[in-house]
């Protein structure tokens, strides 16, 4: 950034005055969102790493009721010895072992980017508010400006927290769905009914959880 546009958007932080009594909306939503994901740019080998992890227990997690399921049909319906069931037992307890192992590196590197994008939000917030005029400090109070470097990133630190986990969950969710269909399309679809029911009480429930938590931004506030 040149130093005629810190200039500039020095002009307009001192004369800006927060307002936290309405909804951003879905386009300020988005643009929040995006300036998150060019954050992710100076953490690439973490963001690889964490993709790659979660793509290797995606793996392990959708094959293994591929092995549970060759062992009932192939072995334990037609009365099967236990010694001609050891090779798939032992592919089971390995995938086993590799999904639990790849998932905890996975878990652990997502918090490690989520603390430390995090950390820089944090430090950035600390510089700008050091740079602000008196005059904006004057036009707004400073409850107001605490709660959104406190509270505000706080709620971020969750959303990145949990939305990375969900992000993964829905890479699971999508491999075991694809292994329903494949395995037993009619039981498949009947489980994946209640997804059906649940999607309209969770589209609801967010409406009332988004004013909810704008009423408890301005109380602190």
């Amino acid at each position: 950034m040149t130093a005629t546009n810190q200039d500039r958007d020095q002009r307009l932080t001192e004369y800006a005055l927060l307002d936290d009594t309405g909804e951003g909306g879905r386009l300020a939503t988005l643009t929040s969102t995006m300036r998150l994901l060019r954050m992710l740019l100076s953490y690439k080998s973490k963001v690889a790493a964490s993709m790659a992890f979660g793509a290797i227990s995606t793996a392990c997690m959708v094959a293994i009721p591929w092995l549970v399921a060759m062992v009932i049909d192939r072995h334990i319906t037609k009365g099967s010895s236990v010694s001609d069931m050891t090779p798939l037992l032992t592919a089971l307890l390995a995938l086993s072992l590799l999904q639990f192992g790849f998932q905890y590196m996975n878990h652990r590197t997502q918090t490690l980017l989520g603390h430390s994008l995090l950390y820089d939000q944090r430090s950035a917030l600390f510089d700008h508010m050091l740079r602000l005029s008196m005059t904006f400090y004057d036009r707004n109070h400073i409850g107001r400006v605490m709660s959104r470097v406190q509270n505000d990133v706080q709620q971020i630190q969750g959303v990145m927290n949990v939305g990375m986990l969900a992000l993964s969950e829905t890479f699971i969710l999508i491999g075991i769905t694809i292994g329903m269909l494949v395995l037993d399309l009619r039981l498949a679809l009947i489980s994946l009914l209640s997804v059906v029911l649940i999607s309209p009480v969770v589209i609801a429930w967010q409406r009332y959880a988004r004013a909810a938590y704008i009423m408890a931004r301005q109380t602190v506030a």
